[in-house]
């Protein structure tokens, strides 16, 4: 069972393997989180179509690397993949992602990346968090995407848009 001082981040890190810069956008917010004393969990998800010649998550490069990182950095416990294409969740099951969500303080979600409308339905404050000012707006503005809907709180790292 989480505690209130739960914080649940989702972002896009198994679909990125071996990206160091990528992989330590992820890390940075986490391990900066548990020093302070929170309790964390990464939500991420993966489809078989995304995992190279592999086409199976539990066995993809995609998985392997994000628990070999999580597992080095002292977070084989903090962190759950749902292969979407069959629902299974590889790390922390599902209802207990689920559970962990309904009793944390928030869920970050970086760039609105997560969709799944049973963890976001499940947490008590969606924050998204843009980490790469711009593509949002224009996504949004493009009308291709919206992924600021369903949020109650916005944070970004681009604290001069607007400004000289």
């Amino acid at each position: 069972m989480s505690r209130p001082d739960t914080l649940v981040l989702a972002g896009a890190l198994a679909q990125r393997p071996n990206h160091g810069g990528h992989t330590w956008v992820f890390l940075q917010y986490l391990l900066g989180l548990r020093r302070l004393g929170w309790d964390v969990l990464f939500v991420d998800w993966l489809h078989p179509d995304m995992c190279g010649t592999e086409a199976k998550v539990e066995t993809s490069v995609n998985l392997r690397y994000l628990r070999d990182v999580f597992e080095r950095f002292g977070l084989g416990d903090a962190y759950a993949v749902t292969d979407v294409s069959t629902g299974t969740s590889y790390g922390v099951a599902r209802r207990e992602v689920i559970e962990r969500i309904r009793h944390s303080a928030a869920l970050v979600n970086f760039m609105g990346y997560l969709d799944d409308e049973d963890l976001l339905g499940a947490a008590p404050v969606r924050v998204f968090l843009d980490i790469d000012p711009g593509f949002g707006q224009m996504w949004r503005a493009l009308g291709l995407a919206d992924p600021f809907a369903g949020h109650d709180l916005f944070v970004t790292v681009g604290e001069n848009i607007g400004a000289p």
